[in-house]
């Protein structure tokens, strides 16, 4: 059961860098990249889909995306939700196809970046600190019920402790390694 609870913890910390690289991933530093659009939600016959399920995302050149729709009757909506996600882009449609230009990073533009990073990373560790803190609680319950001892308690709670600074250092990990990257464009 110790295991369980430890097993069910790393996953669930595991899925926060996921989400968090994700989204660290859609953050567009320099050359185009599908990934900033490709997790967009499009409403499409009354249901929302990924764009990336209802179209073609084309890296056109290292400045542009194309958007080649599988149903051309939906790229009024497509433009709409682009411009809905607030993510910067300004979203054309030509001969059927919807263009992308990416304008160039500044150096102010690449700061509200690097803030954003550090914002999204905070959030990470606050998600990785409740994951803690429910399998502590967990813990502390399964002490109030007699299931185990008080060293056996502490013992796991510093276990719990270590992994969870761990994941924290993979997430500042990330962040830096991110920023190097934003910093050198």
């Amino acid at each position: 059961m110790i295991d369980n609870i430890k097993n069910i913890t790393i996953r669930n910390m595991n899925s926060c860098i996921n989400l968090f690289q994700k989204s660290i991933d859609s953050i567009r530093v320099g050359a185009a990249n599908s990934s900033l659009i490709e997790n967009i939600l499009v409403e499409y016959y009354g249901k929302k889909f990924f764009l990336n399920k209802i179209s073609r995302i084309i890296v056109y050149n290292t400045n542009t995306l194309k958007i080649n729709a599988f149903d051309k009757t939906i790229n009024n909506a497509i433009v709409k939700s682009i411009l809905k996600a607030n993510i910067g882009l300004n979203p054309y449609i030509k001969d059927n196809d919807i263009f992308i230009s990416l304008p160039p990073v500044t150096n102010e533009k690449r700061k509200q970046l690097i803030k954003l990073i550090y914002s999204e990373g905070e959030k990470t560790k606050i998600n990785i600190r409740l994951v803690r803190r429910d399998a502590n609680i967990k813990f502390n319950n399964m002490y109030l019920d007699k299931i185990i001892d008080k060293d056996s308690k502490y013992r796991i709670e510093k276990e719990i402790q270590i992994i969870t600074n761990d994941f924290i250092n993979k997430v500042d990990k990330i962040i830096s390694l991110k920023e190097s990257i934003l910093k050198k464009q």
